[in-house]
């Protein structure tokens, strides 16, 4: 949208705002990975790249950012893993334990719930971090015909079709069960 606002105002897409659009575009398609990523995305990125941005030199700026805690944490929530139901399910639990013993935040959690789509059979993955005593943030994704927006619905939450979240008043254990009941309802 900043995009088509820019060209509405004859702007040159250079510079810090060629910048925050392609972080926008490949942030939200997930590096051109994700569902959404349309023609359009691409064709703009291609124009920001032709008008000077030097995205060999933007991408580490984006992706290579990890502290070592950050890198700590997806080590345990990885090795910690469930694949419920032949592996159809997939979900970490992340308690304010683990937060605070790699010294991290919920901005650290981001990515982990992509990583559990890639292993093989897995229909819908999950997130449940434990932000305070009985609350529960779910972070929930699928990259097939699964609509996770109809699971977190049931939470209270929402999002996109494949990628949805919520947040569960319950204790981390209590919050797993009620997900794992409700994602097998929603796989049959």
């Amino acid at each position: 949208m900043i995009a088509l606002l820019a060209r509405e105002m004859e702007l040159d897409l250079t510079g810090s705002l060629a910048q925050g659009i392609y972080l926008a575009i490949v942030s939200d398609t997930g590096f051109f990975s994700f569902g959404n990523t349309t023609p359009g995305a691409l064709e703009l990125s291609a124009r920001l790249i032709r008008s000077g941005l030097d995205n060999r030199a933007i991408n580490p700026l984006i992706t290579n950012q990890w502290s070592r805690g950050r890198m700590h944490l997806h080590g345990s929530a990885m090795q910690q893993a469930e694949f419920i139901d032949r592996g159809r399910i997939a979900l970490i639990c992340i308690s304010r334990d683990m937060l605070r013993q790699t010294g991290t935040g919920p901005e650290d959690c981001q990515g982990l719930v992509n990583m559990l789509l890639k292993v093989q059979g897995v229909k819908v993955a999950a997130t449940l971090r434990e932000d305070e005593s009985r609350q529960v943030k779910l972070s929930l994704r699928s990259a097939g015909p699964e609509d996770v927006r109809a699971i977190a619905r049931e939470f209270g939450g929402g999002g996109h079709y494949n990628a949805s979240g919520g947040i569960v008043r319950a204790s981390l254990q209590e919050a797993r069960e009620m997900l794992i009941n409700t994602c097998r309802r929603h796989l049959g």
